[in-house]
């Protein structure tokens, strides 16, 4: 399991060219499938710098060091545009029961490194389990 904030600063680094792309600046969590859908990144130099979102379907394997990423084609998914396109972000939400009651804010995203899939949130004061 990965929280989604331990990736950001890693490496990404292109296998097919073994290139290093750039650092993670983002990570995309889409709530409502519960998925991780990419990864932002910044390219460029200096004064043209713009995002990037890898697809998290071209990650091959997430290492301590750097995310290996295979070939990486446009991010032309509908709904990773959408998530991009919102000012959504679930950390720092406060969440909820169904009752009210507050069980804290959201601080980070627990996933499984291979398949995307969010595990759990870490919730000031605890982990919840999806």
């Amino acid at each position: 399991m990965i929280k989604a904030k331990e990736l950001l600063g890693r490496s990404v680094v292109d296998l097919t060219s073994g290139e290093w792309v750039d650092s993670v600046r983002d990570v995309a969590l889409d709530h409502q499938t519960g998925m991780v859908l990419g990864l932002v990144v910044t390219e460029g130099k200096w004064l043209r710098r713009s995002n990037r979102v890898i697809p998290y379907t071209a990650v091959a394997s997430v290492g301590e060091d750097a995310v290996m990423v295979g070939p990486v084609g446009g991010a032309d998914d509908a709904r990773l545009q959408e998530l991009l396109g919102s000012d959504q972000n679930l950390i720092g939400m406060t969440l909820l029961t169904a009752d009210g009651d507050d069980l804290g804010r959201i601080e980070d995203a627990v996933f499984d490194g291979q398949t995307g899939r969010v595990e759990g949130y870490v919730v000031s004061g605890g982990y919840l389990a999806t």
